[in-house]
């Protein structure tokens, strides 16, 4: 006959536990919910798991009892499986069970990579930032206690020679998390590049020969304008001209009179807003901020630099 231990545990019988009778009498506290924990897959860290663990119980942090019937709910397949298997009474409290668990799983313990390894990571020629945002965060992830300073000198070292670069270390971000909005936002206008025909120019060196014509952008742009009118265009032209207008990067831009979300208000009124396309979601993007030039989220209208590229081309 099925004994239940608490409200949520149950074994065929009380001489099977792996835990003290003490423990496996536990109840549970009322109105206890047992709360929404990722379950424990042989290929993670089991010591990230025993973390993310006490962090969300860390109210019931004195309850032995409460914290070693609910960890086996988190176990996946494996695990579970080895849990079955300890000895019956061998488990007296949480820190035996969790020492248990490290020692079964430790093969799985990923070892921890110092900042030199993340001073070597290269942006590679023809690679997109986005490629290379998802690489770096990727590895990031795996820096013990590396500070933003030197996670953010390491990332803008190992960029190619391009405008990212050169915006990164002209005005350099103050946190981890304000240059990987700025790279993505990057991405982004990157990402339209190559969907409408172009290459990756954000990250890379650019063209000597285009950047020598920048003051004279203005006349180029009535040019583009005069030879969109004109019938028999090339297809291809219209396309390239098409795409420039996201890809020019101003050295000098028109001061605005006004905020750039209230300025994009009146360009929709006037019917001369291009939106770019949009592009497939990317989990990490920062979900409090809203671009309604994007339709999307990740960064504030306020803060588009494509946005503000489209405005100055309309100046």
């Amino acid at each position: 006959m099925a004994r239940r231990y608490g409200r949520n545990v149950s074994l065929d019988d009380e001489s099977d536990s792996p835990f003290v009778e003490n423990i496996a009498r536990t109840q549970f506290p009322d109105r206890f919910r047992m709360p929404t924990i990722e379950q424990y897959k042989e290929n993670r860290d089991p010591k990230e798991h025993v973390l993310r663990f006490r962090n969300i119980m860390a109210q019931y942090s004195s309850n032995d009892g409460l914290l070693c019937l609910t960890f086996p709910q988190t176990f996946g397949d494996l695990a579970s499986w080895w849990f079955g298997r300890l000895p019956p009474g061998s488990i007296s409290n949480f820190s035996n069970l969790s020492k248990a668990f490290l020692r079964q799983f430790m093969g799985s313990v990923q070892r921890r990579k110092s900042l030199a390894h993340l001073s070597n990571l290269k942006h590679e020629r023809n690679e997109s930032i986005k490629k290379y945002l998802a690489r770096f965060g990727k590895e990031v992830a795996q820096i013990e206690d590396a500070s933003d300073v030197a996670v953010i000198a390491a990332f803008t070292n190992g960029l190619q020679s391009g405008r990212l670069s050169f915006d990164l270390r002209r005005d350099r971000p103050k946190t981890y998390e304000e240059m990987m909005e700025i790279a993505g936002d990057y991405a982004l206008v990157e990402e339209e590049e190559v969907a409408q025909g172009g290459s990756y120019v954000y990250g890379h060196k650019p063209d000597l020969k285009s950047e020598h014509k920048d003051d004279k952008k203005t006349q180029s742009r009535d040019h583009q304008r005069d030879e969109k009118g004109q019938k028999g265009h090339p297809r291809e032209s219209r396309g390239n001209a098409r795409a420039s207008r996201f890809r020019e990067r101003y050295n000098h831009y028109t001061p605005l009179t006004g905020d750039q979300e209230e300025i994009l208000s009146v360009v929709e009124d006037k019917g001369l807003a291009k939106y770019p396309r949009q592009q497939s979601a990317n989990a990490r993007r920062d979900i409090t901020k809203y671009c309604r030039f994007h339709k999307d989220h990740g960064h504030e209208t306020s803060k588009c630099f494509q946005l503000r590229d489209h405005i100055e081309s309309l100046i």
